[in-house]
This record gives C-alpha cells, sequence and structure tokens, in this order.
C-alpha cells in the first residue's frame, strides 16, 4: 500500500500601509487569524520547484508529485489573492495534476515554470530517459493543444540534456535553461544550453545557432572534484539573459554570472566576455550555492553559500556587481557562519528593498527567516524584529527550502514542505505569504498617493490621472505582476490607453516632482 501524502497550503500575511500593523508580523484581517490552510492528498510526497505570481495577482505554485515505483508528476496549484483555492483552476480543485488528469496524462518532472503575458503556463523538465519535456497549460489549467504538438514539446537529450529553468521574454517567447555535458578536449565538461522557442512552441532558428546557445567556461573546466550547479535563470527588462551558475574549482568555490542579449549572442559589455566571476575560499569543499536579484539600474546581487571543509565551516554572504558586471565594493552583507550546512537562500529585490529569504539558523534551520535590507546593504529595523521576520508555524518544523515570488504591492509568496506533525508518514507543503513594503511607497508617499485618482477602475481601455495638488506628471511607466516595466509614457501623461493589454492586475508608477507612487489598476 502506498503511503499518502498531503498538500497544505497555509498562507499567513503581513502587512504594512498607514493604518495595518508592522511589516513582519500577522495580519489579522486575513483568514481572521492570518492563516488559511487548503488540503490535498496524493501519493508519495511533493517537492515544490517555482512559485509565480499571475498578472492577475493569483499565486501559481509548481511542484513534482512522487511516485518512487512508478515515475514523476507535474502538480500545479493555484490559489486567489486571499488565499482561497481558485476553483476556475483544474478540476474544480484548483490543482491540475499531469499524469493523474486523463486529459493530459503526462509523466514529467516539473522543473521549471514560467508565465505567458496571455496567462498560459509553461511546464518544463525530464520525461525519464532519452527525452525533455515543455508543455503548456491554459488560464484555467487545461492542455493547451495549439502549443507544440497537442500542446507538448518533446525534445531528444543526445547531450544528457537535464532542463532547470524556464523564462519568459517580453514577446512571449520562451527561454528553457538547463545543463549539459559535452566533450572539450576530450574530456566531458558541464555545459549550460539556452533553448528558445516561438510564443506556440516551434524552435525560434534566429536565436543563437538555429535556436540554440550551448557554452562553458574556461573558469570551470578541468576542475577538481566540481560540483556544478545552475541556480537561476532571469530574464531582463531589456530581455537580456541572465544566468547564476556555481561550481568548485580547489582551492576556491565560485559564483559565476553570466549574460546574454535577447538574440542569443554574450553580451560583450558585461563583465569579460559576458561572464563576471566571484571567487570564495571553499578548501575543496563542493557545497556551492547561489541566489540572484536584479535592481531597477541593472545592478546585482547575489548570494554565496559554501563550505570549508578543511575549518569545518560554513558561510553565507551577498555582494553586487554593477550592470556592466564589475563588483561594487561599497556593498557587502555578510550573514556569519551559521552552525549547521545552510540550505539555499534566495534573494529577492523589490524597489528600493533587498529580501533574503532562507532557513533559520536561530532555530535550528527549522523555520524560515525572512531579512529585509536597502540597497545599501542595512537592516531595514521597522521589519519584523528588527529587520528578521522568523515564521514559526506553531513549532512545526520545516524540512525542505521554500520558492519565493513577489507581488506587485510588496507580498512575498513563500511555499516550502513540513513533515506532518500529527503523522510522520506524511509531507505537509507550507506556504507562506508575507507582505512587506509596498514598493517605492512610503508612509509619507502614501499621503502623495492619495492625490492621485486614476478612472475609471477597473477599465477596459483608456484611464485617466488626475491629481488634487495640480503638479505636474512627468512619467508614468506600466508594470506587470512579474514586475516588468511594459511602456514608459513622458507625453500626455494624463490619459493611459490600456486597450491592447491582456486582462490581469497592472500597476501604473506615476513620476511627479520628485516622488513617485503607484496606482493599481485592473484591466478587465
Amino acid at each position: 500500500m502506498k503511503n499518502h501524502f498531503l498538500f497544505i497550503i497555509i498562507v499567513v500575511v503581513f502587512s504594512i500601509n498607514a493604518t495595518a500593523q508592522q511589516a513582519g508580523t500577522l495580519n489579522m484581517n486575513f483568514s481572521q487569524d492570518g492563516w488559511d490552510a487548503s488540503m490535498y492528498g496524493n501519493n508519495n510526497g511533493f517537492y515544490i520547484n517555482k512559485t509565480l505570481i499571475q498578472p492577475d495577482g493569483k499565486i501559481l505554485v509548481c511542484a513534482e508529485g512522487y511516485y518512487p515505483s512508478e515515475a514523476t508528476q507535474a502538480v500545479v496549484v493555484r490559489y486567489n489573492t486571499d488565499g482561497s483555492v481558485d476553483t476556475t483552476f483544474g478540476g474544480g480543485d484548483g490543482v491540475v495534476r499531469s499524469k493523474d488528469d486523463a486529459a493530459i496524462d503526462l509523466w514529467t518532472h516539473a522543473n521549471g515554470m514560467g508565465i505567458q503575458n496571455t496567462g498560459k503556463i509553461i511546464i518544463a523538465g525530464d520525461a525519464f530517459g532519452t527525452e525533455e519535456r515543455i508543455f503548456r497549460l491554459n488560464a484555467d489549467g487545461s492542455l493547451d493543444a495549439s502549443f507544440g504538438i497537442n500542446g507538448v514539446i518533446n525534445r531528444p537529450r543526445p547531450n544528457a540534456e537535464f532542463i532547470y529553468h524556464v523564462g519568459i521574454q517580453s514577446d512571449n517567447k520562451i527561454i528553457i535553461c538547463g545543463e549539459e555535458s559535452r566533450l572539450v578536449n576530450g574530456t566531458l565538461e558541464p555545459h549550460v544550453f539556452l533553448w528558445r522557442f516561438t510564443e506556440n512552441g516551434t524552435l525560434d532558428t534566429s536565436f543563437g545557432n538555429t535556436g540554440v546557445v550551448s557554452y562553458h567556461s574556461t573558469a570551470w573546466l578541468n576542475a577538481v572534484g566540481a560540483r556544478f550547479v545552475l541556480n537561476d535563470l532571469i530574464i531582463l527588462l531589456d530581455d537580456k539573459i541572465l544566468i547564476n551558475q556555481s561550481f568548485t574549482k580547489a582551492p576556491n568555490g565560485s559564483v559565476m554570472l553570466r549574460k546574454f542579449n535577447a538574440n542569443g549572442s554574450s553580451d560583450s559589455s558585461f563583465g569579460t566576455d559576458g561572464e563576471a566571476i566571484k571567487n570564495v575560499v571553499a578548501n575543496q569543499a563542493d557545497y556551492k550555492y547561489s541566489s540572484s536579484a536584479v535592481q531597477q539600474n541593472g545592478s546585482i546581487i547575489s548570494s554565496i553559500t559554501s563550505k570549508d571543509e578543511i575549518n569545518n565551516t560554513y558561510t553565507e554572504s551577498i555582494y553586487r556587481v554593477n550592470a556592466q558586471g564589475a563588483i561594487d565594493l561599497s556593498f557587502n552583507i555578510n550573514l556569519g557562519n551559521p552552525t549547521n550546512f545552510p540550505e539555499t537562500l534566495q534573494l529577492k529585490v523589490s524597489e528600493d528593498k533587498v529580501y533574503i529569504i532562507k532557513k533559520s539558523d536561530q532555530s535550528g534551520y527549522s523555520f524560515d527567516e525572512i531579512r529585509c535590507y536597502d540597497l545599501s546593504g542595512n537592516l531595514v529595523t521597522s521589519f519584523g524584529n528588527n529587520g528578521v521576520s522568523l515564521l514559526n508555524q506553531n513549532n512545526s518544523p520545516q524540512s525542505y527550502p521554500n520558492k519565493a515570488a513577489i507581488s506587485l504591492d510588496g507580498t512575498i509568496n513563500l511555499v516550502s514542505n513540513i513533515t506532518d506533525p500529527n503523522n510522520s508518514a506524511n509531507t505537509l507543503f507550507l506556504a507562506v505569504s508575507v507582505m512587506g513594503f509596498n514598493p517605492n511607497l512610503s508612509h509619507s508617499d502614501n499621503l502623495a498617493a492619495s492625490k492621485a485618482i486614476v478612472y475609471p477602475n477597473p477599465t477596459t481601455g483608456i484611464v485617466s490621472i488626475s491629481k488634487s495638488d495640480y503638479k505636474t506628471i512627468e512619467k508614468v511607466e506600466i508594470v506587470d505582476s512579474l514586475g516588468k516595466v511594459l511602456n514608459i509614457i513622458t507625453e500626455n501623461t494624463a490619459q493611459i490607453d490600456l486597450s491592447t493589454y491582456a486582462s490581469g492586475i497592472y500597476v501604473l508608477k506615476i513620476y511627479s516632482g520628485e516622488r513617485m507612487f503607484q496606482k493599481k489598476i485592473i484591466r478587465s
């Protein structure tokens, strides 16, 4: 008999605005006590791989459902912004299961997920053996037969390709990123590959070499006892492609940022031939993990998590490079020397705040922790307890790292999994939604924002902007729920035409005088 595992999403909301509680404290207006739980049964557990925010603000979670005696299926869960299950998704329970749903019927890993601005969902991973698999769901969770061949792309893997990440460019073209092995001077060496597909699943031969980019670096060749980790894929606002990879080459561990132009050519303006490498002495340890996040000015903040095997110590630190790939010596965050091996941390940038999301060393890595810093590397003491918020889920220990995404209003949504305290044979998946600071909207800016009126809202097209203090509006940026600036308007800022945009939630960033304030707008 198979063990039954439970999939539980528990949403905790922390909030800050002019009248709400301090950021980092429970918002008791959410589900009456700040917690909301919904339960799903499945076999043999889950592993969370991605959390994303849809253009309409809904929370999308991609996981793998394990079947050790059989195979693995993709499990996609969607929640409304209030934490309730979105019954319009999947079979009416808010869940899509790629094998259990007869209309999909696909065994697959679910390593990467992306959302096109049409609301369609790309899932990608290994299909067990000779193929890598990419498929697309419609916004309601049904398989999209117009994509690839009957909704699916199956790619052969002659170089032992393995997909890890999915990115979506502004024209809805799909970037697939993974690791492969190729011969270099007679030796198999790790490479990173990029594939690009058109919006509907045709290999885009205008990208790289007939749709494919494959690269390695001399920095990681012939590494002794190397462990190569493909950490992050980020599509930048100009559609350039940023990749974070870490590796060991004794005695150093390194993090390498690699940047490509939107067409797959190397961005020679970044670092040295498109590479920016940060070394850390690791004394032959093979544990190197990293994460990256990008500021609006193009600077890249990255982490290093490492172990020194000789001295048996661990380090966690944060560094920054500018948009050209040069180390910014003015910025450094040292998270100290944890007593246990630290799990992979995540970095998120929300306007002028940097969030470090990790397991807490204070609790022996039982609970998730969020640290909030400004762009100078200083803890923001008004967040949580002197800049740190410890997420203690009723003293239930968390066993796996979370996956996080930030909503337009600054909400930080995390998903992780724990052992069921009432039944050790079960695994519970825990989602925590933490609303931090509203991006670029301080307490004083809330007053300025209140002087702006955007109407009608919701809208089917034209919206008008008026300001009661009669100050000039110099610029308006239209931003989607993924944080991408879709358009910058500097003329006729009193009226904004959203008629060509897909239905969803957008933010208008309105620049007036020395202030910038935001208005959320619903395109119906």
